[in-house]
């Protein structure tokens, strides 16, 4: 996602830490990087394809990221 234009404030392996607030303009960021990706398998299907991501998922992700900051618990 970072290659799409998302900017995260911290560094990205530190989501992988127990308890990290994602904060809104981190979602924010996300979300828009992910709709970048969603809008190139849309336009150009046969060039982006095969990729290693499921497209329905990541469609979840972008919703959910575009409702704000959020936290990960594990």
């Amino acid at each position: 996602m970072t290659k799409r234009g998302w900017k995260p404030s911290i560094p990205t392996h530190y989501l992988l830490a127990q308890d990290v607030e994602v904060l809104k303009e981190d979602a924010s960021s996300l979300a828009a990087a992910g709709q970048k990706v969603l809008d190139e398998a849309l336009n150009d299907p046969l060039g982006f394809y095969p990729v290693p991501i499921d497209m329905g998922k990541l469609s979840e992700i972008v919703c959910f990221c575009e409702g704000g900051g959020f936290r990960i618990c594990r």
